[in-house]
């Protein structure tokens, strides 16, 4: 065993490491090219700036290890528990996480061109500001981790487990979510337009000022979510549940609610031109059309009395 050892700068290229028990062993800048980590225990281990590359660590334990800037490339980790680990500004490209449990991890600013992750628990990652469209992504838990600012456009992220995710900001256009479960996400800013989500359930998530133009959210779950100020231009809810939604000053011009469920839906102050809405909610055109004419008169004499000063 080399628990608690100080190890730094060492060169263990290719070093046979199966079953080492390296808890709490400080590892900065070491040199570990092609080194087995096989069912290692790394637990808590100082890796800041070490070399891994084409490492095997299958069935390794590198929970809490420190991993920042370390190169993690061609690696492969089969079975490899790296909670709450920090891969924070790590090089993992082309590196292989299959059926990982990645819980809290955090991987702001990792590189992951060609990485691969399938079948990976992530609840509550840190994944900020990624590009996501750089690593191979099959199915993967995402439940409540950051991803604001992610780049995910085009992903295929069907029926992904996403709920309580953090998402502000993050680029989702012309992705495929078909089934994804995204109740109680925070989508705020989103830029979604043509991303598929077919089935979606987002149920108290919260939209506000995202744009989800031209989205095909056909039978989707809408319950509860806060759309204000929402972008829905050309946006198909048919048959979606969108009862208890805020639609509050959002832009519906030209979608369309053909048989869906909007009771206990406020659509107060929203834009509504060529806007299909099922028959139970057609007092809200009344309602919104009495209400534009209202808008619009007084913002007409708020700006006479502007000139007149």
């Amino acid at each position: 065993t080399l628990r608690g050892a100080r190890m730094d700068g060492a060169n263990l290229t290719g070093a046979n490491l199966t079953s080492a028990n390296l808890e709490n062993v400080s590892l900065a800048g070491n040199k570990m090219v092609g080194a087995n980590l096989e069912n290692a225990y790394v637990q808590r281990a100082q890796l800041v700036g070490a070399d891994l590359e084409r490492v095997r660590g299958t069935r390794a334990n590198f929970r809490e290890a420190n991993l920042l800037r370390a190169n993690l490339a061609q690696g492969v980790f089969d079975w490899t528990d790296f909670t709450n680990a920090t891969l924070k500004s790590s090089n993992c490209e082309d590196a292989r996480f299959v059926n990982c449990d990645m819980a809290t991890v955090d991987l702001r600013e990792a590189v992951l061109l060609n990485a691969t992750f399938d079948n990976v628990q992530m609840p509550g990652a840190s994944l900020a500001g990624l590009d996501l469209r750089a690593p191979r992504i099959g199915k993967v838990v995402l439940v409540k981790a950051n991803m604001s600012g992610c780049v995910l456009r085009g992903v295929q992220f069907r029926k992904m487990r996403m709920d309580g995710a953090r998402l502000e900001g993050a680029d989702l256009r012309e992705a495929n979510l078909e089934g994804a479960i995204l109740d109680g996400a925070y989508l705020s800013g989103v830029e979604m337009r043509s991303t598929r989500m077919r089935s979606a359930s987002l149920v108290g998530a919260v939209l506000a000022d995202a744009d989800i133009s031209g989205c095909d959210l056909i039978l989707a779950n809408l319950s509860e979510a806060d759309c204000t100020r929402t972008d829905f231009r050309f946006t198909r809810l048919v048959g979606a549940e969108c009862r208890k939604a805020h639609f509050q000053w959002a832009d519906l011009r030209n979608a369309d609610f053909t048989n869906a469920s909007v009771g206990g839906a406020s659509f107060w102050g929203a834009r509504m031109m060529n806007t299909k809405l099922p028959w139970q909610a057609f007092f809200w055109k009344v309602i919104v059309g009495a209400s534009t004419v209202f808008i619009v008169a007084r913002r007409r004499r708020e700006e006479r009395q502007k000139r007149d000063h």
